[in-house]
């Protein structure tokens, strides 16, 4: 008779990997492995270690457009979404063929030396490990992109990243304005052409009105010179009237003493002024006794 113990097996654990337990079990083997290494792999790291260099640039992207020749308003996105979109899109922009090219070749020097391009190396290949080369990322909650590049030689690294920006900078202007320098020269040539015709006009106009002899064309604006001259005149008449009115009145005082309400009152207060009249019986004074001494003097008394 069997019973259900005798028919059930034991399921022993398995063989595993317990790594933390073989290095607690090994303390000292694990110290003296990882001194090893440590000191095996510092002279592999000077050995074979290589310096690199980086150098970035930074890229203002504005949320909205300047005022062009077509819209005098400015246009911004309708959301935080499409501006995004665009800044993708320019970050896309920057590592172009064609704005790479332009780079390039502005790095040629007079000598035929090139920072970026290698001796014997294509163009297409320079351009297309440039290409490869450049990191170019949307720095999170700004309006920046950031464009940055390595390399294990340091001369002329700078030069090549602004290089880069710089192309992309001139291609963005023209390509967001569409047809911008063409308008320029458009707009620079009209306005040439106004200005003749404007001097043109002018000196016509000066002919006809040496000929006519008069300043201005149109009586109700007048012209300041003679408005000028016309001012002249009035005061010259008021101080002519003026002068008839002052020789009057002093004819009129030479004979009679008197000429209007205006002098009289003058002759008045000079008569009344109690200042004045102390100043009369005083000199009157000083008069009466320097005639009573030099009444008994002779004419030769010292």
């Amino acid at each position: 008779m069997t019973t259900n113990a005798d028919l059930s097996t034991d399921r022993l654990p398995g063989r595993g990997i317990k790594p933390l337990d073989s290095l607690l079990n090994h303390t000292r083997l694990v110290i003296v492995t990882f001194i090893l290494v440590v000191l095996a792999g510092l002279p592999m790291v000077f050995i074979k270690g290589v310096s690199t260099y980086q150098v970035a640039a930074t890229i203002q992207v504005a949320p909205r457009y300047m005022k062009n020749l077509k819209d005098d308003n400015e246009l911004d996105f309708q959301s935080n979404s499409q501006y995004r979109q665009f800044v993708q899109q320019q970050t896309k922009t920057i590592n172009r063929y064609d704005i790479l090219q332009k780079a390039v070749r502005s790095l040629d020097a007079a000598d035929g030396s090139n920072p970026w391009t290698k001796a014997g190396e294509a163009e297409r290949r320079s351009i297309e490990r440039l290409q490869r080369s450049l990191k170019i990322r949307p720095v999170p909650d700004t309006y920046l992109i950031q464009v940055s590049l390595e390399s294990t030689e340091r001369e002329g690294l700078d030069r090549v990243v602004n290089a880069v920006v710089l192309t992309y900078l001139d291609s963005a202007k023209d390509e967001q304005v569409y047809g911008a320098s063409e308008r320029v020269i458009q707009l620079r040539a009209r306005e040439a052409e106004l200005g003749n015709a404007n001097a043109a006009l002018i000196r016509q106009r000066s002919d006809i009105a040496r000929q006519l002899g008069v300043t201005a064309f149109n009586p109700a604006d007048g012209n300041p010179f003679d408005k000028l001259v016309q001012k002249l005149r009035e005061d010259i008449a008021d101080a002519r009237g003026r002068r008839i009115d002052a020789e009057a009145k002093l004819a009129a005082f030479g004979q009679s003493g008197e000429t209007d309400l205006v002098t009289r009152s003058v002759l008045e207060s000079v008569l009344i002024d109690p200042g004045l009249n102390s100043l009369k019986s005083s000199l009157n004074n000083r008069r009466a006794n320097l005639v009573t001494v030099l009444s008994g003097l002779a004419p030769s008394h010292p």
